[in-house]
């Protein structure tokens, strides 16, 4: 019955003492990981950074990306700071243990070495035959066989202890060495890092001065896209009207001809009546149907994958100010991600195209509806998808424009849920 008790106990332990170290070594995980996608983006903007330079002059598009790089550059430097004083904690705790070890070493040694000269000084008297042998009964002789295989025992014991603590001691020490290593390589890189900021941000200072000294033609293209942009939230929400307007005259004429079908049943004194549902291929706003894939959107906020494949954001949602143009407030109704050319959209949710629309300034703009919600692509150069066609998740609707003017390759990518604009972001997964 005690075994039964000890058992389950001794396996509690265990499960705890493994969910320790999993504990420990999670935050390292998940620093490393930051840090690996953090250089995997500051790479991929470079690369854009490094084509609009060779295909353009001086150019707001460059200054935009050069911003994105020194805002990844400096959460890349913040990562490296968390991982130094992650290792150093670790390092310190590494080195308390090898000064336990040491000192648990060095009882162990004197321990043995006396149990070592007791076993010596004792054989000069007796052997073990003979001290078994010379015990006045069978009583005496059997405790004394018991006690000479304890004793051994005890010895076997404390020489596994030592053997165990030496090893330990030196993979902790291997593990320290290994730490300090890391921790010099991460400061090495650190340093790298905060010598590349300083540098780009010298570099956006000069390049905001060259463009500010033509401020008329930025003024006159911000213009322009703030007319193409409002164009296209007039062209959604017009499209918007139109269905709740058609679900609405939906709805009167299904009441219409339910009423009739009251008052002739009513005419023939019939008890049973029935309600006519006229399905129609466009699911309608506030229809089951719409209900439940709107249900299923939410319930995947924070999961739907992004438009493209690789890329970067490059303008956020809402009002911010201008990169260039002081005192200048633009917005953006969507988040801008850039990519790379000719990189396929995909469409986030199963859903269906309710709109296609070109807009100057704005290119092609796909429009799907997932429920309540919209989704909405532009900036797109070639369509793949058509009016009323159902899409799976992942799908590809169409590809990327380039401007070859200013070298950039960006979708915009809009969230609406009925007429609300939503900030996409926190809707989509966590890039990898």
């Amino acid at each position: 019955m005690k075994n039964q008790l000890i058992k389950p106990f001794i396996f509690l332990i265990v499960v705890w003492f493994l969910a320790a170290v999993n504990a420990i070594a999670q935050p390292k995980k998940e620093l490393e990981r930051d840090r690996k996608q953090l250089l995997k983006e500051i790479e991929f903007i470079g690369g854009r950074l490094n084509k609009v330079r060779n295909m353009t002059k001086t150019s707001l598009n460059e200054v935009v990306i050069l911003s994105r790089q020194i805002n990844a550059r400096e959460k890349l430097i913040q990562s490296y700071e968390k991982e130094v004083s992650f290792l150093s904690n670790e390092i310190n705790k590494n080195q308390n243990n090898i000064v336990a070890l040491n000192k648990d070493l060095e009882a162990l040694k004197k321990q043995y070495a006396l149990m070592i000269i007791a076993a010596a000084n004792s054989k000069n008297t007796y052997t073990e035959i003979v001290f078994v042998l010379s015990a006045i009964d069978f009583n005496q002789a059997y405790q004394r066989l018991t006690y000479i295989r304890q004793y051994n025992q005890a010895r076997r014991n404390q020489a596994d202890r030592l053997l165990s603590t030496q090893t330990d001691l030196r993979l902790k020490i291997q593990e320290l060495n290994e730490q300090v290593t890391e921790k010099r390589q991460l400061l090495t890189q650190q340093q790298q890092a905060t010598q590349d900021l300083i540098a780009e941000n010298e570099q956006k200072n000069m390049l905001i001065k060259e463009l500010q000294r033509n401020a008329k033609a930025l003024e006159a293209d911000l213009k322009e896209k703030t007319v193409a942009s409002q164009r296209l939230e007039y062209a959604i929400n017009e499209l918007i009207n139109k269905e709740i307007a058609r679900a609405e005259a939906q709805r009167r004429k299904i009441a219409e001809k339910n009423k009739l079908n009251d008052k002739e049943t009513a005419k023939n004194n019939k008890t049973d009546t029935k309600t006519t549902t006229i399905n129609t291929s466009a699911d309608l706003i506030g229809s089951p149907q719409l209900k439940e894939i709107s249900s299923s959107f939410a319930k995947n906020k924070g999961r739907l994958p992004w438009p493209v494949s690789k890329g970067f954001v490059s303008e956020t949602f809402g009002a911010h100010p201008h990169a260039v143009i002081k005192n200048v407030i633009q917005v953006n109704n969507g988040i801008n991600i850039t990519t790379a050319e000719g990189e396929k959209v995909a469409c986030v949710f199963v859903g269906e195209v309710t709109g296609i629309v070109s807009i100057p300034g704005m290119q092609k703009t796909v429009i799907v509806r997932h429920g309540e919600f919209l989704t909405v692509y532009s900036h797109l150069d070639e369509v793949f998808v058509k009016f009323g066609e159902k899409l799976a998740i992942k799908q590809a609707i169409g590809t990327v424009f380039t401007d070859t003017n200013e070298g950039k390759t960006e979708i915009q990518f809009q969230l609406w849920k009925v007429k609300e604009k939503l900030n996409p972001l926190p809707w989509l997964a966590r890039l990898n």
